[in-house]
């Protein structure tokens, strides 16, 4: 009699391949360093604006919009300006 024997294999799931979260930057472009968002915002009185850079466009306007709703009680707004020139974003509190 012949032995059979039966091998399995095991395939993996299918994972695409990541894709990069930053397009990649030239010699000579510098990305100028993140600030902490949430406690320079909290720390904003009215009127007083911070700037970022654009670089943080979408955590801004996350952490902006979520502070926005924590503190709705208490009547904290802010306003979200992109500066395209200066590669900046600035965010002035309204209430």
């Amino acid at each position: 009699m012949e032995d059979k024997t039966i091998t399995m294999t095991q395939e993996s799931a299918y994972r695409p391949p990541r894709k990069p979260t930053l397009p990649e930057f030239g010699p000579g472009v510098q990305v100028p360093a993140s600030r902490p968002i949430a406690p320079t915002l909290k720390t904003l009185k009215v009127g007083e604006s911070a700037e970022f850079p654009i670089e943080q466009l979408t955590s801004v306007q996350s952490t902006k919009n979520r502070l926005c709703r924590m503190y709705a009680r208490q009547g904290w707004n802010a306003d979200v300006v992109v500066n395209d020139h200066e590669y900046q974003v600035i965010v002035t509190r309204t209430a």
